[in-house]
Parts: C-alpha cells; sequence; structure tokens
C-alpha cells in the first residue's frame, strides 16, 4: 500500500469534492492517519516491529484477454488512497492502521492465475512474497503437492485464532479436509460473502401473476422446493408480440446453474460427514427427477443456452444471460450478494430470499460459498529469498490484526463499508431485502469436494462429483446406472485425496 502524507490525502478530497458527491461512498470525510497513540483494539494481539519490511500477498486472478480482473477476488488487499468509495477507503484505512501497528509494509502483487503459476515461482526460488491469495479451487489442486503450509499449525502455534468470529470458524470448517486447513478464508477478503448462493424475484411479476410474495413465504416457513417449482410454472405471458415463447417473452426462471442450487438449498452434500459419497441415495434420485421436470419445461424456463444462441453476447455470456432477468423477463434467478450490483437499477426493483428449503420441516436455510471465491493460502517456506524474515509467526501476527481490523464493530471497517454501506445500504429498494441478506449472509459454506476436484480435475470436470451428478440429471431414468457406473471411482477419488492431506507434515 502506497502511504500518502496527511497534505496529500487532504488535497486529494478537495480537489474531488464534487465528484465525490456523485460516488457509491460510505463518507467522504478527511481521513488522518492514527499517530500510534489511540487506544489499543480489543483482543490479545501480538506486538511486533518490521524495520519497515514488506509484507506481501501473492495475488493470483484471473484475464479476459488482456485485461486483469477481480472477478472472485474481489478488490479487498490493497487500495492506492482516499478516493471517497466506501469499501476502497476501508481497505485503505485497515492497511494503514497495520502498517503503523507493526512498521510494515502492505504490499499486493499480481503474480499470475492458479497454481502453475504459484508452482513454477516455487520451484525456481522466486519466494519474495508471504501469503497467496487467489480462486479456491485452482490452488486447491497444489495442496497434495506439500507446497502449502497448514493453517491449525498456526492457530495451534497461537499465531491466529481460527475460532475468532474474523476467521469465520464454520465456513473454515467447510474448508478443511482430515483436520487439516491448508485453504482458508476470514474477513481480510469479502470474497465468500460476495459469492454465498441466493435467490432473486421480480416484484412486479408476483403481482401481475398474483402469486405468494417469496419474503412472506420465508418469514412463513413455506419458502420449499415445491412452492418455488410451482411458481417458475405459474409465469408466461407473450412480451414481443411473435407467436410461440421466446427469450423476449416472460417466464418463470432464466436457468443459470439452478439445479444444483435447488439440491444444496434442500440440504444436498456431495460428500458426508463421514467422507462417503452422499449422491447415491434415493431422496437425490427424486429430487433430481422432480427438479428436471420443471427445469426441461420450455415454455417457463431459459437456460444460458437459449438466451445467447445467436446473441452478440459482448464478451461475457453469464452478464449476458443475467441481464435477461434484470430487464424484466423472468420471475426468478439464483445469484450472490455480488450480483446485485448488476440489479440495483432494475425498473421493478428486485427481491432476493435464500435458497428454498426441501420442505417445511428442514431447520435451517442452507447455500454454498462458489468453489471460486477468494481464499488465503500459507506457502510452506520461512526466509524469502531477499532476505526479509518470513516465519510463521510473522505472518499468523499480521494476517489476525488485518482480520480483527476488517470486521471491527465500525461503520467503516471493511466487513461494514462493504454490506452494511454497500449491499444493503445502496443495492436495496426493498426494506425486507435486508433480512433476508442477513440470513443468506450466515448460510454459506463451502462445498470442500468441488474446492478439490474430487474425482476429477479443472481439464476433467465431467469426471468430478458435480459433474457425475450433472450427468445423472441428464440421463433421466437412466440417472440410478449413471451413478452405480462412477459411485466406486468417486469414493475412491474421496479416500485418495483425505489419505494424501492426511499424510503432508
Amino acid at each position: 500500500m502506497k502511504t500518502k502524507r496527511i497534505i496529500a490525502i487532504i488535497l486529494v478530497v478537495m480537489m474531488s469534492l464534487a465528484a465525490l458527491a456523485s460516488c457509491a461512498s460510505g463518507g467522504t470525510e478527511d481521513f488522518t492517519r492514527n499517530n500510534g497513540n489511540g487506544e489499543e483494539p480489543e483482543g490479545p494481539f501480538k506486538s511486533g516491529n518490521y524495520d519497515g519490511q514488506e509484507f506481501t500477498f501473492a495475488t493470483f486472478t484471473s484475464t479476459v484477454g488482456s485485461t486483469t480482473t477481480e472477478y472472485y477476488t474481489g478488490p479487498w488487499i490493497d487500495s492506492d488512497e482516499i478516493t471517497g468509495v466506501a469499501t476502497s477507503d476501508a481497505v485503505y484505512k485497515r492497511n494503514d492502521a497495520c502498517e503503523l501497528k507493526y512498521n510494515v509494509k502492505i504490499v499486493n502483487n499480481l503474480k499470475g492465475e492458479g497454481y502453475e503459476n504459484y508452482n513454477t515461482l516455487y520451484t525456481i526460488g522466486d519466494l519474495t512474497f508471504d501469503v497467496v491469495y487467489g480462486w479456491a479451487n485452482r490452488f486447491s489442486i497444489g495442496v497434495p503437492d506439500g507446497t502449502f503450509h497448514d493453517f491449525r499449525d498456526l492457530d495451534e502455534r497461537g499465531f491466529i485464532d481460527l475460532e475468532a468470529s474474523y476467521w469465520n470458524p464454520s465456513v473454515n470448517e467447510s474448508l478443511s479436509v482430515a483436520d487439516r486447513t491448508f485453504i482458508a478464508t476470514n474477513d481480510i477478503t469479502m470474497a465468500p460473502l460476495s459469492w454465498t448462493g441466493c435467490m432473486f424475484f421480480n416484484p412486479q411479476i408476483v403481482e401481475d401473476f398474483n402469486l405468494d410474495n417469496p419474503h412472506d413465504l420465508v418469514e412463513s416457513n413455506e419458502w420449499t422446493l415445491d412452492k418455488f417449482l410451482e411458481m417458475v410454472q405459474s409465469v408466461q405471458a407473450d412480451l414481443d408480440g411473435v407467436q410461440g415463447i421466446s427469450r423476449e417473452d416472460e417466464y418463470g426462471l432464466v436457468d443459470l446453474g439452478t439445479e444444483k442450487a435447488l439440491l444444496v438449498g434442500a440440504d444436498v452434500q456431495l460428500v458426508d460427514d463421514n467422507y462417503e459419497l452422499a449422491i447415491g441415495t434415493e431422496r437425490v434420485f427424486d429430487l433430481i427427477t422432480k427438479i428436471r421436470g420443471v427445469l426441461d419445461d420450455k415454455q417457463h424456463v431459459f437456460n444460458m443456452e437459449d438466451i445467447t444462441t445467436g446473441a452478440d453476447v459482448g464478451g461475457n455470456q453469464w452478464a449476458y444471460t443475467r441481464s435477461y432477468f434484470a430487464q424484466g423477463h423472468s420471475l426468478f434467478i439464483t445469484g450472490t450478494p455480488e450480483l446485485t450490483s448488476e440489479f440495483r437499477d432494475m425498473d421493478t426493483g428486485y427481491g432476493v430470499v435464500p435458497l428454498p428449503k426441501y420442505d417445511a420441516n428442514q431447520k435451517d436455510y442452507t447455500a454454498r460459498i462458489d468453489a471460486c471465491a477468494g481464499a488465503f493460502l500459507i506457502p510452506n517456506f520461512e526466509k524469502r529469498v531477499d532476505g526479509v524474515d518470513s516465519s510463521y509467526e510473522r505472518t499468523g501476527t499480521i494476517l489476525e490484526y488485518l482480520a480483527y481490523k476488517s470486521s471491527e464493530n465500525t461503520a467503516d471497517s471493511v466487513l461494514n463499508s462493504y454490506y452494511e454501506t454497500t449491499i444493503k445500504g445502496q443495492r436495496q429498494t426493498i426494506e425486507k431485502n435486508k433480512d433476508m441478506l442477513d440470513m443468506i449472509k450466515g448460510s454459506g459454506l463451502y462445498e470442500w469436494a468441488d474446492v478439490y476436484w474430487v474425482g476429477g480435475s479443472p481439464e476433467k470436470s465431467d469426471d468430478t462429483i458435480s459433474g457425475v451428478l450433472s450427468q445423472m440429471s441428464a440421463s433421466g431414468r437412466g440417472l440410478m446406472s449413471t451413478y452405480k457406473r462412477a459411485a466406486t471411482r468417486l469414493q475412491k477419488a474421496i479416500d485418495d485425496i483425505y489419505a494424501a492431506i492426511d499424510a503432508l507434515e
């Protein structure tokens, strides 16, 4: 992070007042650097003086064409200056506080896209960073190689506290295998919150077709799979004046991964808590049959292929497909809180609810964090080649403090700037959405088998457990035989990844 003198900051703010008035902001007040004499935060944080050395995040993100993007990782690691944008300013202030407390410089270096790039750096000894940050499922393939360190070791040695709320204990438990945690998340990044599954609906279509409002259904514990499927098949209207239903008309659902979302909402796991394959039950077979009976109904459901075929998608077929919900063509679409940025300007407004339960007897709403959502890994070395101390104590100490500062109970913390100010404050036009978002916020977990590509690989995703689940869905009445052909192989894959991670020193 570039440290600014106070006079420079004041000048930036004064010169930008007109622009700031229209910015998405949590406030444009001047920010004065902490002089180190304020009260210490709650909690037993380690002391330290790192002599102005760099603490470096090696960030691995994505490129589209020649452009580097922050898709799935987000702008959570660094910020150069105060700009009046709530989340960016919060990241700046958090890093500034850490730099002053520990006499360290927070640096974010973009290093590539995935594990192959990291492993090249690791192999040639280009070890000039302290923490890896990138898409969770791009780095899982390297965990068995032994190039990453177990976060639980840092916890056991008192360098971090994995039970602290800002380490999101239940989320990290969902990333753990064989009681080892090589991929972890905390409140330094908002990526897991950004990419937790939910459902959006169009309130005008609800009214036009005299349907039950999903908000009311959640509150009465009637927001269930059967109710959702019934509502999808209740919507059809001609908007383009052309005979036959088309993507330009009005229908029940834009289908973007809806089947898997509905299975998750019905509390289906890929692997159970005993590391047994969990997709071969009669309940799962029945659910797939029921869900496919509606998703394959082309009178009420349009998927990505239906919407993008023959269209100029502008380079992003996912965003183009979602635009049909934003334009008012469908009652429902699945998504995540981050996607509220694409729906905030809808003429009708939008509603948000958790994924529907299996039935009213299901205790909790459940959701999955996208396997791509950004997470952290610790390189398995303690000395950088540039002479900087990269001990696990130093790494843990700084991560712990940054995570705490991100979630601090202040209006301008990173968590509150993103969730309260941006997601709930600036992107909602319907008050009940805020209560729904609070429910969604606490429901997301990773599916570790997806993160680790169990049964397959990034190049052979059809061989993974999720890939086989999709094949079961596509096989109709042959779904049981599809499962049986893959079951033994998949269980062996589960056992193998467990054994490989359990054996790591």
